[in-house]
């Protein structure tokens, strides 16, 4: 099975560097996992994922899209058109889509605001730093450098680049790497919620 997430942005549309890449030197637009629509390019984020007894445990899956907010049409659209770009025209017909959720508790800080706000304050603070899994702030004051490991105990290292003058959440996300984060505002809300609210 593959998982997947989707993503806008309107940046300048950069090359693959990976060297295992099969579209290793081709810009990210000539892959499956980017179409433009607009002024926008629509990435699809896919990762393999085994459904064992854990993952069935863990999840709640259905056959049929089972909340607009969680699982948009456009999305799934999108991942729709790069498994069948990837496996052929009737993959998606042949094994099905299965729509997985689950709802997961994350009791570590998470900070809201506008980017460059956010991140100067961040900067000037290492403990709430590191406690949300940043290493750095870049220099040109757009992004951080996330650390964390992964369920191996891998050390893991990951650059995140943001807006300028967009509203963030920069949060230490729980999964299969546990590490630093950020999302968009407006992406944060359609994926989660805040329980507890304080303001600095």
């Amino acid at each position: 099975m593959l998982r997947s997430s989707k993503q806008t942005w309107q940046k300048k549309v950069i090359e693959t560097d990976k060297p295992d890449s099969a579209w290793k030197d081709k810009p990210y637009n000539d892959t499956p996992f980017v179409n433009k629509s607009g002024d926008k390019y629509m990435l699809v984020q896919t990762w393999p994922t085994k459904i064992n007894d854990k993952f069935k445990q863990d999840f709640e899956m259905t056959d049929h899209n089972p909340n607009l907010k969680h699982f948009e049409n456009a999305a799934v659209n999108e991942f729709k058109s790069c498994i069948e770009t990837l496996f052929g025209k009737d993959a998606t017909q042949k094994v099905g889509i299965k729509y997985c959720h689950k709802v997961t508790e994350n009791k570590f800080p998470c900070y809201l605001g506008k980017t460059e706000a956010l991140l100067e304050y961040l900067k000037d603070d290492v403990a709430a730093m590191k406690e949300v899994g940043i290493k750095e702030v870049m220099s040109d004051g757009l992004g951080f450098v996330a650390i964390g490991e992964d369920g191996k105990g891998k050390p893991v290292e990951k650059p995140f680049t943001m807006e300028p003058n967009t509203k963030y959440v920069i949060y230490k996300k729980v999964g299969w790497e546990t590490m630093g984060c950020c999302k968009t505002k407006q992406q944060f809300d359609k994926e989660a919620e805040f329980f507890e609210k304080e303001k600095f």
